[in-house]
């Protein structure tokens, strides 16, 4: 099926139709492959006119094309060597060359990335947001470069959250094994990996997400859809990294200068589907605002700030609290520092005022004035 561009891309369909010997000839060399990335990458050669050739996408085993030189690449060769020494060729003949893989420096070309740290912060953010007794990492036996990353920054998110962190296994894994009573928060580095556990949670009697929570990371669209139970997932927001490298790829052919580092390209957030899907309001804007209540107490920004954030007004939010919860926003949010200050008090090693500070609270008199307003309650 063809392409299906946003209608915010403006696309140069004259230079698109031209013919193909006019067009500049641009190769993506991957060996790795994820649909959103070529959209991306798309949607910018066919504003610009490129002939776009994806003919190096590395299939296992098949052998590659020796194409004519190219006008510019953009790569992800991962550990693929024939990909690599083709691609290592059009550097040393100055081709212009976009490197999207983050770990590894194969051709000290210009790099657009993410970081995968970034990626376990959010993950153990959103998870502890559903109010988890504990958190578990799922991670292969010999963990790669990503995972160790992932992990690294799934490690640092929950200890914002005062929240224990196991890293098990695939195969050690059993979903029975939690807190009595508590609902565990499982993260997977990758859908592939997550979508498994869902199937052990389900071959083993228990509810997702109401006993255990899951979720995974790229956000494979098709993989997520269609798990046994739709699969939450942190996205990567392959598509503007795509473009982001793309766009930088054209002003590369263009003869300007690479840039001094990296260019960065945020996360896009988590898709929430049903693998954790908190207890709903009933009003998507109300389920959009207590998510990110949930996900950021543990910042000290006051409500106006955080509404800001959800694009949601001040009086709009304190109307749906009132009207579908009875209560105030400012009380909702006391509720889930106190918690997180509870959690944070088991550390001896923290005094109150630590404790206070690290569950959000603008200091230790904060902390009091709520534990006050909440025994009133």
């Amino acid at each position: 099926m063809p392409t299906r561009f946003s209608s915010k891309y403006p696309v140069n369909f004259a230079a698109a139709c031209a013919p193909a010997g006019a067009r500049p000839r641009v190769w993506v060399a991957q060996g790795w492959w994820m649909e959103e990335i070529y959209a991306g990458i798309a949607a910018v050669a066919a504003e610009q006119g490129w002939r776009l050739d994806e003919r190096m996408r590395w299939h296992r085993g098949a052998p590659l094309p020796v194409p004519e030189q190219p006008a510019g690449v953009i790569v992800f060769t991962g550990d693929c060597a024939p990909l690599i020494e083709a691609v290592r060729g059009f550097v040393a003949a100055g081709v212009p060359v976009v490197d999207i893989e983050t770990h590894g420096d194969h051709y000290g070309a210009p790099k657009v990335l993410s970081y995968d740290e970034d990626i376990g912060e959010r993950a153990a953010r959103h998870l502890a947001g559903l109010n988890p007794a504990a958190l578990v990492f799922l991670s292969p036996r010999s963990p790669g470069a990503i995972t160790r990353a992932r992990l690294a920054g799934f490690r640092a998110g929950a200890a914002r959250c005062a929240l224990p962190v196991r890293v098990v296994e695939p195969g050690d894994f059993d979903p029975r094994d939690r807190p009595a009573g508590g609902r565990i928060g499982v993260f997977a580095p990758d859908d592939p990996l997550a979508r498994e556990a869902l199937h052990l949670c389900l071959d083993t009697g228990v509810r997702v997400p109401e006993e255990v929570a899951v979720l995974g990371a790229d956000d494979d669209r098709t993989l997520c859809e269609c798990a046994p139970v739709p699969l939450s997932s942190v996205n990567m927001g392959f598509a503007a990294k795509g473009r982001a490298a793309a766009e930088l790829l054209g002003r590369l052919m263009r003869g300007e200068p690479r840039p001094a580092g990296p260019v960065v390209v945020p996360i896009a957030g988590v898709t929430v589907r049903a693998s954790t899907a908190a207890p709903a309001a009933g009003h998507p804007e109300l389920d959009r605002l207590l998510r990110h209540l949930r996900e950021n107490a543990h910042r000290p920004e006051c409500l106006d700030t955080l509404y800001a954030e959800c694009g949601i007004a001040e009086r709009t939010a304190h109307h749906l609290f009132r009207s579908h919860l009875g209560t105030r926003p400012l009380a909702v949010l006391s509720g889930i520092r106190l918690g997180l200050a509870r959690r944070f008090a088991a550390d001896r090693r923290l005094t109150r005022e630590a404790v206070a500070r690290a569950a959000g609270f603008s200091g230790l008199s904060a902390l009091v004035r709520a534990e006050r307003a909440a025994g009133r309650a």
